[in-house]
């Protein structure tokens, strides 16, 4: 066996050839496997074992919008797989990915577990070959709990239980990934990496890992943990993501380790500034201020800086923002560190932006453009474009906005950065709709919203949803605007976005009363005629 099992996990592997083997009708059985690779390879090992007795062994994966087995399975398995055909071929169907389907929004996830649970029948009248569904164990007590109908067909559960060293051989492979990819990944990519975390966060706490030493493992931990905040945080399941980075928080006090107290401060930071909570932000961002000045990189301090001056500036406070991007610009200089000195001098200038002082403003964001045009930071020149264009706007110079923005947009294409580009659509969305022109940007909101989606972004979906709301109003249409509201006021309550909650549920009693006034006001205006 290529992949080592304990003693259970073989005995139980023996125990699902045997009843595959034997089993030539429907039939459902789970393969209990938490990590993730060595779930494939087990689905490999049993796929060879099984062909070797002319079974034939065709695969399915679903995720968060793919799961109707009554609809997926006669489309993607050959006839002989199904009832009513003359051909007699023994067969089995492999399904995976039921955990990404389990991990999807509210709506969706019930709509899976309904799925399973009232085709239940029709899943044996159809098809008649037996199937094996692929799956970590959480998901597993999730599905059983979710489906009970679906569950009382179950002819065996199998619980393939690797060695302990499987597992860490599996965990080091998927670890293996900077967490800048996390950004990147699509909504359904970010929803598997995350169901493996949790599969093999539920191993390293019952394994009884005799031959590794204690540090280690509580480092494996940490980073099992840290990354399942980060995604969750990407996915905008910001609770869940609090929770993954206090308990990360709890093994670095057990390690004593400064780098993983920073690392777990910074996240807790960003997750609190997207819950509104800028005073728990900048508590946390002081903490790991705090420590990265006890190691003494002057080079990470710099960014820490920046970090506090845009807390301050959230909450208005632009004297103390201000102090900061100073501090962030002086380490720079000190350094020579170019990238540092451009986001201090354009951190200034959206400061200076936001306080009316256009001119000091235009300065500071040439002055980082200039800089990142010379060290060839693309992104960050696409994000100085964005400023710019939003600066010309706020003194009412649409043509040069918008030629900004048309210049970011070559750009933003050009590094095929999708978040980027839907930045850069949203404010052309902005510009289109303060020019009147509701068409084009509900064009553009609807191309950046598109991104979003695929991307899992539920804070800039919401966002989207709420521009889309105010075009709807500006063009009279209560009704449009009342539902693109409640979309947007739906997904700022479900990641916990407090000041978002407050300015959307405005916005909709806003429209509400507009409804009630425009009659009144039409009329107003027909007899002044």
């Amino acid at each position: 066996m290529a992949t080592e099992l304990s003693v259970r996990g073989k005995n139980e592997f023996e125990d699902l050839i045997r009843a595959l083997e034997w089993s030539s009708e429907f039939a459902i059985y789970f393969a209990v496997v938490n990590p993730p690779l060595i779930r494939k390879q087990m689905a490999e090992e049993l796929k060879g074992s099984l062909e070797k007795e002319k079974i034939q062994v065709h695969s399915l994966e679903l995720n968060s919008s793919y799961f109707d087995l009554l609809s997926i399975i006669p489309e993607k398995v050959p006839s002989y797989c199904l009832r009513g055909t003359e051909t007699v071929i023994r067969s089995v169907v492999f399904i995976f990915g039921a955990e990404e389907a389990i991990a999807s929004d509210v709506d969706t996830r019930r709509l899976f577990f309904d799925c399973l649970n009232w085709q239940r029948d029709k899943l044996r009248e159809n098809i008649a070959c037996p199937l094996v569904i692929w799956l970590p164990e959480f998901a597993l007590r999730i599905l059983a709990l979710e489906t009970p109908d679906f569950w009382a067909w179950r002819s065996g559960v199998y619980y393939l239980e690797p060695e302990p060293v499987g597992i860490l051989r599996d965990t080091q492979e998927l670890l293996n990934v900077g967490t800048s990819e996390y950004v990147d990944l699509t909504y359904q990519e970010k929803i598997k990496r995350l169901q493996q975390f949790k599969a093999l966060l539920e191993d390293y706490e019952r394994q009884p890992f005799e031959n590794e030493s204690e540090t280690e493992l509580l480092g494996i931990r940490f980073n099992l943990l840290h990354y399942a905040g980060l995604v969750s945080f990407h996915l905008a399941n910001y609770k869940d993501a609090k929770q993954y980075l206090l308990q990360g928080l709890k093994m670095a006090e057990l390690l004593k380790d400064k780098e993983l107290f920073f690392l777990s401060f910074l996240g807790l930071s960003a997750v609190s500034k997207y819950q509104g909570d800028y005073t728990c932000a900048e508590e946390y961002t002081k903490k790991a201020l705090q420590i990265i000045q006890d190691i003494g990189d002057k080079s990470r301090i710099a960014p820490i800086f920046g970090l506090l001056g845009n807390y301050a500036s959230l909450q208005k406070d632009y004297n103390k923002a201000k102090d900061f991007f100073k501090k962030e610009l002086e380490i720079g200089k000190e350094l020579g560190n170019n990238e540092l000195i451009a986001s201090a001098l354009g951190e200034l200038g959206v400061l200076a932006k936001k306080q009316e002082k256009y001119t000091e403003s235009m300065s500071l964001l040439e002055q980082s453009l200039k800089i990142n045009v010379e060290i060839g930071d693309k992104e960050e020149i696409v994000i100085n474009l964005i400023e710019l264009s939003y600066l010309a706007k706020s003194q009412g110079n649409f043509n040069e906005a918008v030629r900004r923005i048309e210049e970011a947009h070559v750009i933003s294409t050009e590094i095929k950065d999708h978040r980027i580009t839907a930045k850069v659509l949203e404010v052309q969305g902005s510009l289109a709709r303060d020019q009147g022109d509701y068409l084009r940007a509900r064009r553009y909101y609807e191309e950046s919203l598109v991104i979003y989606k695929s991307l899992g972004y539920k804070f800039n979906i919401a966002d989207v949803y709420g521009d889309l709301g105010s075009i709807a109003s500006d063009s009279s249409d209560y009704e449009e605007a009342k539902r693109r509201y409640k979309e947007s006021l739906k997904l700022f309550e479900e990641i916990g976005a407090k000041d978002r909650i407050a300015l959307t549920q405005e916005l909709f009693e806003n429209v509400e009363k507009l409804k009630k006034l425009d009659p009144a006001l039409e009329q107003e205006r027909q007899e002044q005629k």
